[in-house]
């Protein structure tokens, strides 16, 4: 599948719904899925409100390669699936016919070290929603996790003027007051976990639109929390950052002292042979953003990005050289 994610779509997996109660609750499943390779397809946290979670409706979403027809893929439980592009449309066995995007994927290793997908895709492939449990009163979570994003949402609310003035007191104190000491960063962390907490539950207390999702236990508290620690550390980042920066300066010049003796090194030197070499333009300079990103979210997603840049580019290589198989058979020789 060639991944055709935009930059507004990623989510952070680790909270998605679906995906942890895949986990949880059908650890046999998802353990086949990963021992096997099998494509496993997530719908994205906003479009599971309501979603009735039931061991079929998981089985609908982990993928086995068709034995007969290219771009078809079967289901765990029988039924049958079409991938054609950045499109996933049901064919036989479902109860609807259906058709939704793949936002993105990543690029999971299991125990043998063997490589298997996972997309995220916009609406489940099966099953139904009760939307009349859906939290949502008209607020839309913004799907970036910037700071920037993230500060500006948060500010859009006025009830939340006051919580908000206090964190930046308390983000400021601890700026002015804290030394990170090397050997010590755990309790750093320990102090900043402790500041996230603290302000998702005034801001939960203070904010009923807030109070509301976590009351309902939805996806959204998941992204709205997610949102207030990136808005908490991307605050204390010129000063965090620059403290780390210091205590690991000298593993810093290290390492760059490492890559400058390897970075006139060419990809024949290596034994690449030139038809293998895949230029990589836009992961460079998806990767070059990382510097720019404040919390340890964007960073991740950043290199997320980058991974994803990277396959696509091994993938349309590939197939102008007449697809993956062809490519190597020709050139084994």
């Amino acid at each position: 599948v060639e991944n055709k994610m935009g930059d507004n779509q990623q989510e952070d997996l680790s909270y998605n719904p679906f995906f942890k109660l895949l986990k949880q609750q059908q650890p046999k499943l998802y353990q086949q899925a990963e021992k096997n390779c099998y494509l496993i397809c997530i719908p994205k946290s906003a479009s599971c409100v309501g979603l009735k979670y039931s061991k079929d409706l998981f089985e609908s979403h982990v993928l086995m390669p068709s034995p007969y027809f290219q771009g078809e893929y079967i289901t765990v439980n029988k039924r049958s699936v079409e991938i054609e592009e950045n499109r996933i449309r049901t064919k036989s066995g479902f109860h609807h016919k259906r058709e939704v995007t793949i936002l993105f994927e990543e690029l999971f290793y299991n125990r043998e070290y063997k490589s298997f997908r996972v997309v995220c895709i916009s609406a489940p492939l099966d099953g139904t929603s009760d939307m009349s449990l859906s939290p949502s009163s008209g607020i839309q979570i913004p799907p970036g996790r910037t700071y920037e994003e993230a500060t500006r949402f948060l500010e859009s609310f006025e009830i939340n003027s006051i919580v908000l003035a206090k964190i930046a007191d308390q983000l400021k104190e601890f700026c002015s007051s804290y030394v990170l000491v090397r050997g010590f960063e755990h309790h750093a962390a320990r102090r900043v976990e402790t500041l996230v907490n603290q302000s998702t539950d005034s801001l939960l207390c203070a904010n009923p639109d807030f109070r509301m999702f976590h009351r309902k236990n939805s996806p959204e508290l998941a992204d709205l929390t997610q949102l207030i620690e990136v808005h908490l550390i991307g605050g204390l980042h010129s000063t965090l950052y620059s403290s780390l920066l210091t205590l690991y300066s000298p593993e810093d010049v290290a390492l760059h002292e490492r890559i400058l003796e390897h970075a006139n090194i060419t990809l024949g030197e290596l034994g690449i042979r030139p038809e293998i070499q895949c230029p990589l333009p836009e992961a460079i300079e998806t990767f070059g953003q990382m510097g720019l990103c404040r919390t340890p979210i964007e960073k991740l997603l950043c290199l997320q990005k980058t991974i994803s840049a990277i396959n696509i580019a091994v993938s349309k290589h590939t197939q102008s050289k007449g697809g993956f198989l062809n490519f190597f058979n020709l050139n084994s020789s």
